[in-house]
């Protein structure tokens, strides 16, 4: 009978330091959902203030902006619809407000995307107007570890950095330049 309340009592002390270490949450440095909100926010937020869009009015010459998905140098493997996300939700973003119609701003699908579609839909897009500007964004990090006496791993950071341009494409000038970091940090046992 002791054996049997020993035990019952080390499965239920197990269980909360088990569950108490759950409720930290994930202990990882790689990119989550949320920071892909953060940065596309913050960043359409400072397209939208910029002296490129300043002195812009719905009479201004027409500007068609198209995107590339964004470019990966970061140590993440990031898959193609993360790395598309951070150029359309921008886009997006833009396209919901009177911004893009007040400012005489057009974004346009890419052109890879409108030759897949055009294999179901031949006149997808056959009017559309000549881009006259890409959005491009790359994406870096850079690590920093801790360790403790022993010499093991017991703490990690990981800096994000974001680089959007909005190059003219009829003489490559960067017109628009905006950039967004965040850093994650893991401590204890990493799972990376």
């Amino acid at each position: 009978m002791r054996t049997l309340v020993t035990s019952i009592l080390s499965v239920i002390i197990l269980g909360a330091l088990t569950g108490c270490e759950q409720d930290k949450g994930p202990q990882t440095t790689r990119m989550q959902i949320s920071d892909i909100q953060q940065v596309t926010q913050e960043i359409t937020e400072k397209l939208a203030t910029s002296d490129f869009m300043r002195d812009r009015s719905s009479s201004s010459p027409s500007i068609v902006i198209t995107c590339r998905k964004a470019e990966n140098l970061s140590m993440d493997i990031v898959q193609e619809p993360e790395l598309w996300m951070f150029v359309l939700k921008v886009e997006t973003s833009i396209n919901q407000t009177n911004l893009a119609r007040s400012k005489n701003i057009v974004f346009q699908i890419p052109p890879e995307r409108i030759e897949m579609l055009r294999k179901k839909f031949p006149d997808a897009a056959s009017g559309a107007e000549p881009p006259t500007h890409v959005m491009t964004v790359q994406i870096r990090s850079a690590n920093r570890v801790t360790e403790n006496k022993q010499g093991y791993v017991n703490g990690q950071t990981r800096l994000y950095y974001f680089d959007y341009n909005i190059t003219r494409l009829a003489d490559a000038k960067v017109e628009w330049n905006g950039s967004a970091e965040f850093t994650r940090t893991a401590a204890g046992l990493l799972i990376e």
